[in-house]
């Protein structure tokens, strides 16, 4: 499963009920270049910029109602916002996001 999710994203994020980054899944080198993996086991809104957390929010309280896809920025290490598309979707009740 993670091969394909990696096959097919940039970047994707396991979370846990309360938004809290349980694992990432890096697909292309750009992403492997924003060093993603050092957000596991903090909240994902910690994890963006302050003009992307009302979207995150979005986010996460929409996930069991069906894909929605918003644009999220989180700050680079290289000084400027790294730009990532995200859906979310709730794969069970109480399960990861």
């Amino acid at each position: 499963m993670q091969r394909l999710v990696a096959a097919a994203s940039d970047v994707a994020l396991m979370l846990d009920a309360q938004g809290v980054i349980r694992d990432v899944i890096v697909g292309s080198p750009a992403a492997e270049a924003e060093n993603a993996a050092h957000w596991i086991g903090r909240p994902w809104i910690e994890t963006v910029t302050l003009e992307s957390r009302t979207k995150v929010e979005a986010l996460l309280r929409d996930a069991a109602q069906g894909a929605r896809w918003r644009q999220v920025n989180h700050p680079s290490p290289s000084g400027s916002d790294w730009p990532v598309l995200y859906s979310t979707v709730q794969l069970a009740a109480g399960a990861p996001t």
